[in-house]
């Protein structure tokens, strides 16, 4: 996200014949589930983990989606799938099929 900002204002500066800048790289920190109510969180020096490291990561990612409507979607596939114990299929897969036919009678 910060290095598209960066992009667009270049552009726009080259545009504008403004000269360039270099990019800035800005760590906000990191943020990862561990399972199921956890996570960890480390910002700056600032080290934590369990269920508000975990509240923590869905409010940050809530906050990063675009329109309200994707916001209020997501949280409640999240709700859902929190509520109910399922996971979405997190599939990766071709375009084509390919299935097994056993061979019938004895026939190779």
């Amino acid at each position: 996200m910060q290095q598209g900002r960066f992009v667009a204002r270049t552009i726009a500066g080259d545009l504008a014949g403004r000269p360039r800048k270099p990019f800035v790289y800005a760590d906000k920190g990191q943020l990862a589930t561990i399972g199921r109510s956890r996570a960890i969180v480390e910002i700056g020096r600032l080290r934590f983990a369990g269920l508000f490291a975990w509240l923590l990561w869905i409010v940050v990612h809530i906050y990063y989606l675009t329109g309200f409507e994707n916001r209020l979607l997501v949280v409640i596939q999240w709700a859902w799938s929190y509520l109910s114990f399922r996971r979405g299929a997190r599939l990766i897969v071709g375009k084509s099929w390919r299935f097994y036919d056993p061979p019938r009678d004895g026939a190779p």
